[in-house]
């Protein structure tokens, strides 16, 4: 291709914009002559254009016949890059860069423009600052160290460090603001400042707060405010420094040095250098903070990202495999997603409910109030809603349901979807009917019941009651409620309630008889079968009371019979016994009536019959006690002392039977809670039994003991024993082995010491023998005392 002439560049627009440009330009052929350049590279050769063009540049630039070392334009011609030089050009009176850049056609360079730039004044301000920069090397070096360090702690002992290596004192210290403001607290001492970190001071107080209030550097000669002025192993006067921290223009703390007077002042370049310092410490404080903050946004946004996939899976996961239904649905009602448990319900497959709304699986007499509800939740007037309500399965069968159901908003507050759970209480229903038909039948129960019901709390107050207990009881039902079962008992009774609910808490159950009180005051022997239930949610006491008045007025007859039947049993003895008394009486008066006898021999026999008539009475006043009906109240007896009184009874036919006694009853035997009278009817028809055991005589062995809360007797006779069938019915009644026997005694005997609280039982002797053990309770331990 031919090259153009150099007038083909003469285009004036061109021309006009090339001279516009403030840099030196021209365009090299291949030989490095001028082909054009610009206006202000003419004026800085002090030339004209005309003058320039067709010249090397080397010749106008450098002066010489070839071009020099370091001559850009040379180099690019022969590497076929770019190249930049910057050079002092003497031609032109200054420091300039010159750049060449090859226009290169069929890989060869036709054309090289070369562009000058004017770098004079920056070299003359790179000279001067030359000067500063070997000034500020320590500085730079120093401070390079603050700004990688990112622990702001130890970044901040490392400033005053540095600070007092930099002026070479040995004294520093470093205030930063509070948070609120207020204060500047010492966050770093340094030799007699080391003492007195975490020290708070005010704007405006000592040096730090002047440099607080003011914002500026401030030189302290003296030590009048000199927090560590006294501390050992210093002068007593130090020249301080101290200058702000800035945090976007405000002060945010305080740094400082301090040496002693006699090092001399601090000079102007040390105070600037300082505050130099101070700038890129404030850089570095806030980098430090910026790095913490940093660091906690990121930890939070791990944390929050962390939680958000954890909850995202744990709502996935809770989504698939809750055991109640759940639903997504978006704003019209389309399903979105349906979880396993609620396409079990209703019997649908994914497929089809993706193609279905909640209207169409809902009873439509309850679509109304649904969608009325979605609604008011769309406008925002209510959060969300809760509803019982019917759905229809696949097969058709009717579902009952409860519905749960909330509205998802985004960021905006924009609604997005409805998420809705299902609770399936079909078997709930089914069991409400079932059970308001229990509690229909329970109340006919309750209230048709033979016997009186009450029902109170573990505390004690009663919860219920039924009519018969209040007919029984003399109450209405709000009275009775207001009452205890405690104001219910006599006096006797009603203190052992806090112990029979202490047996009821472990056992779970209690029988005992007590003695209720009508509202007139008129008592009813009562048997009381309590257990704990479950009533209303909480636990309570169940108590059948069971009125055995007359069942007690029968057995107080029975009781008579049985003891004028051991009477009986005891005739012959008595008759033995009252024979001889009366015997020695008719003897005794025919004595004085028939002979004469001296006054003192009449005294005598005389004597003799007062003595047996005493007899008489003390064994007819014990036939007669025993024979009357006894007292039936429960107080503190001695046991020993009803097995003696038992004993001095039976004492004659014990006597005629060749029986022998042997007692084991130990002194401070404790008492026990029983009626007197009965127990000692229990007792004599033990002996009896046992003296008609041993016919041909024998040993009788009584022996009491303390065991826990009771006190047990034994009578141990050395008897044929009891078979196993008498065994097997002993205490039922009419069992006997007697030819002439009732079948009633030990019937008799097991219920009274039953309603003594005790027990009675029978055995064989390993020895032979039987043996009968009575268990009586220990009386309350005030009483007994």
């Amino acid at each position: 291709m031919q090259e153009p002439a150099a007038a083909s560049y003469a285009d004036g627009d061109w021309q006009a914009a090339f001279d516009a440009v403030g840099n030196g330009i021209m365009i090299l052929d291949a030989n490095l002559n001028v082909l054009r350049a610009n206006c202000t590279l003419a004026t800085w050769l002090g030339t004209s254009l005309e003058a320039l063009t067709g010249r090397p540049c080397f010749e106008l630039i450098h002066k010489t016949d070839a071009p020099p070392e370091g001559c850009p334009a040379f180099y690019a011609l022969r590497s076929h890059h770019e190249e930049h030089v910057e050079q002092e050009i003497s031609s032109m009176c200054g420091f300039y860069r010159c750049s060449a850049y090859p226009l290169i056609e069929d890989g060869a360079v036709k054309r090289i423009v070369a562009v000058i730039n004017d770098v004079t004044e920056r070299k003359r301000v790179d000279g001067e600052l030359r000067l500063q920069t070997e000034y500020l090397a320590v500085l730079h070096e120093t401070a390079l160290g603050l700004i990688a360090r990112r622990d702001l702690p130890a970044l901040l002992t490392t400033i005053v460090e540095r600070a007092a290596a930099l002026l070479g004192a040995p004294h520093g210290f470093l205030y930063l603001l509070e948070p609120g403001g207020g204060e500047m607290e010492l966050q770093v001492g340094l030799g007699a400042y080391a003492a007195h970190r975490g020290r708070r001071l005010r704007r405006g107080q000592g040096l730090a707060g002047h440099v607080w209030q003011t914002g500026r550097s401030l030189v302290a000669a003296s030590d009048g405010d000199d927090l560590a002025r006294d501390a050992p192993g210093g002068s007593a006067r130090r020249s301080r420094v101290a200058v702000p921290l800035l945090a976007q223009g405000q002060v945010a703390g305080v740094l400082g040095v301090a040496a002693e007077v006699e090092k001399g002042g601090f000079h102007f370049d040390e105070i600037a250098l300082l505050s130099r310092f101070a700038e890129l410490a404030s850089i570095a404080v806030d980098n430090a903070r910026l790095y913490e903050a940093v660091q906690r946004e990121l930890a939070e946004r791990r944390q929050a990202e962390e939680s958000l996939r954890r909850s995202e899976a744990a709502f996935r996961l809770l989504f698939e495999q809750a055991p109640i239904g759940m639903a997504i649905t978006n704003l019209e009602g389309r399903y979105l997603r349906v979880n396993e448990a609620l396409r079990k319900t209703l019997g649908y497959s994914p497929e089809e409910l993706a193609n279905m709304s909640f209207m169409d699986v809902t009873l439509p007499q309850d679509l109304p109030l649904n969608l009325e509800l979605r609604q008011k939740t769309l406008r925002g007037e209510i959060p969300g809603f809760r509803l019982e309500k019917r759905f229809l399965t696949r097969s058709g069968e009717l579902v009952y349901a409860i519905l749960q159901v909330g509205l998802a908003r985004d960021a905006q507050g924009e609604p997005l979807h409805f998420i809705g759970q299902v609770v399936d209480i079909s078997e709930g229903k089914a069991a409400e009917v079932a059970l308001r038909r229990s509690e229909a039948r329970y109340r006919t129960l309750f209230e048709s019941a033979g016997d009186a019901i009450l029902i109170y709390n573990l505390n004690g107050r009663l919860l219920a009651a039924n009519r018969l207990a209040c007919d029984r009881l003399g109450y209405e039902l709000k009275e009775l409620l207001q009452m205890a079962p405690g104001d219910l008992e006599s006096p006797p009774y009603a203190g052992w309630f806090q112990e029979r609910m202490e047996e009821l808490r472990q056992h779970g159950h209690h029988f005992f008889e007590t003695v209720h009180l009508r509202s007139d005051g008129t008592p009813i022997p009562t048997e009381l079968s309590s257990r704990l239930i479950e009533y209303e949610g909480d636990m309570a006491v169940l108590a059948i009371a069971r009125d055995v008045t007359e069942r007690r007025q029968m057995e107080q007859r029975l009781l008579h019979t049985e003891r004028l039947a051991a009477m009986g049993q005891l005739a012959a003895a008595l008759a033995h016994e009252i024979n001889n008394p009366l015997q020695s009486i008719g003897s005794s008066i025919e004595l004085v009536l028939d002979y004469p006898l001296s006054p003192g021999e009449q005294q005598e026999y005389l004597e003799a019959v007062r003595q047996e008539v005493r007899r008489l009475m003390d064994v007819t006043g014990r036939v007669l006690d025993f024979a009357r009906p006894p007292r039936s109240e429960r107080q503190p007896v001695s046991a020993a002392d009803v097995v003696r009184y038992a004993l001095a009874l039976a004492d004659k036919q014990l006597e005629q039977s060749h029986i022998d006694i042997q007692l084991d009853l130990p002194e401070g035997l404790p008492l026990v809670q029983a009626s007197h009278g009965e127990v000692a009817q229990v007792f004599l028809n033990l002996i009896i039994n046992a003296i008609e055991a041993m016919p041909d005589g024998g040993q009788l062995r009584i022996a009491a003991r303390g065991a826990g809360n009771t006190v047990e007797i034994e009578f141990a006779d050395t008897g044929a024993g009891l078979s196993a069938a008498a065994l097997a019915t002993l205490f039922q009644p009419f069992h006997t082995t007697k030819e002439y026997g009732t079948g009633l005694g030990l019937a008799v005997s097991y219920n009274i010491i039953q309603q003594q609280g005790g027990s009675i039982s029978a055995a064989n002797c390993p020895a032979g023998g039987a043996v009968f053990t009575v268990s009586l309770p220990l009386a309350p331990a005030e009483e007994a005392i």
